[in-house]
């Protein structure tokens, strides 16, 4: 699935247009639709062997516990991302005179929806509920290095590396407590609308 996702990122660079928005969000869309596939078949093989695991549907919702933690952890999580974040680019930008811009256009809902809210469905998808369903029922800390080493390389700039990877400790970490991918998702949607 990473081979996968890397090769139709890497295509989505080299093309223009259309072309290149469709091979991007399709990096994130195949290989999380292959994953849960893959997985449902080894799920069904171990489950002859009385073995049972949560469903995916589990993964969507968000009970009172979750939902708590998730409350409690918003604005200090989101504080803290975006003081990396800006920490990180003022360490890189005094040092090697690098600057970060992103042009979001004039138009706030299509910049909204196109930077916060696809990224952040498309990437949760990919970063944490994939590797929650494949790797949560080995280990937590795998699970949580994994995603989170996957997500912060997958963004390829010395800008967002150090952010993201701490991004990606703390959503897992919230979603494995809450066993829900709901906490990370609208943590991202919200960092990424704030920045």
């Amino acid at each position: 699935m990473c081979l996968l996702f890397l090769l139709l990122l890497s295509s989505a660079s080299v093309t223009d247009g259309v072309l290149s928005d469709v091979i991007y969000y399709s990096a994130f869309i195949l290989p999380t639709i292959l994953g849960i596939l893959c997985d449902n078949k080894l799920r069904k093989e171990e489950s002859t062997h009385d073995r049972e695991y949560p469903e995916a549907k589990s993964l969507f919702t968000l009970n009172k516990s979750g939902a708590i933690r998730l409350l409690q952890f918003l604005f200090p999580t989101l504080g803290l991302i975006m003081a990396v974040s800006a920490l990180s680019s003022a360490l890189i930008g005094s040092l090697f005179g690098a600057v970060s811009t992103v042009d979001v256009g004039d138009d706030f809902l299509s910049a909204l929806l196109i930077h916060a809210a696809l990224p952040a469905l498309l990437e949760e998808m990919l970063f944490r509920f994939m590797p929650m369903r494949m790797l949560s029922r080995h280990s937590a800390r795998l699970t949580i290095v994994i995603s989170s080493l996957y997500f912060a390389l997958v963004h390829n700039s010395f800008f967002s590396i150090p952010y993201a990877l701490l991004a990606g400790v703390i959503f897992m970490t919230l979603d494995l407590l809450s066993e829900s991918i709901f906490p990370s998702l609208i943590l991202h949607f919200c960092n990424n609308a704030l920045s």
